[in-house]
């Protein structure tokens, strides 16, 4: 449970144990989706009003290799998995169907994240950013995005802020603007956090 006040976490219970090594996790409506990197699945499980997980199940045929991250925008899915993006479509139950590499130049991506039509792929050899064409939903133009942070594992927005987790002990966190054509610049690394041996997952919701 989050208190709406603090933002603490309490009452925590495993939801759903058969997944062996959920990697990421995108809520969608009523669904969440789980990406199982060691068994190369993504999970579709429905969300009870408990916010525990029933009826989970595989929802991709042929499986991934290595798959790291998952995001949902206008109805299509992207995971990331070892050098590629995949753009799935999304079902009316829930499933996914016709997915098929997008994108390219990527090394290996570790995580995705969708932001004002661009995607940002947070990347063992430097991270990227792409256009998303909102009604194909294929990326094109996939360049770095010009910004200091050597290795990214995740990234949120806040307004034009983007804050990066880099998942090492030395400048753990990093804030960076966003500019209009989707570019980060003035990245510097976030000091006035408390003492943390590194961070790996950055998340923004706004109430």
């Amino acid at each position: 449970n989050i208190n709406q006040s603090t933002g603490q976490l309490s009452n925590n219970t495993t939801s759903y144990s058969p997944i062996n090594s959920p990697n990421s996790l995108f809520i969608y409506g009523l669904w969440a989706y789980i990406v199982d990197y060691f068994d190369g699945q993504v999970y579709k499980c429905n969300i009870n009003s408990d916010g525990t997980f029933n009826s989970c199940t595989q929802i991709v045929a042929s499986g991934f290799t290595s798959p790291r991250g998952i995001v949902i925008s206008n109805n299509f899915a992207y995971i990331t998995s070892d050098s590629t993006v995949t753009k799935c479509n999304i079902n009316t139950d829930g499933t996914l169907s016709v997915c098929v590499p997008t994108g390219s130049g990527f090394g290996i991506p570790l995580s995705i994240t969708i932001f004002n039509n661009f995607a940002y792929i947070m990347d063992t050899s430097g991270n990227y950013v792409c256009s998303v064409n909102s009604f194909t939903g294929i990326l094109t133009n996939c360049g770095p995005t010009a910004l200091n942070v050597s290795l990214g594992r995740s990234i949120a927005f806040y307004n034009n802020i983007a804050f990066i987790g880099t998942g090492t002990a030395i400048a753990p966190l990093w804030r960076c603007t966003l500019n209009l054509d989707g570019s980060l610049s003035g990245c510097s690394s976030v000091t006035n956090i408390p003492a943390t041996n590194m961070i790996g997952g950055v998340s923004i919701q706004a109430f």
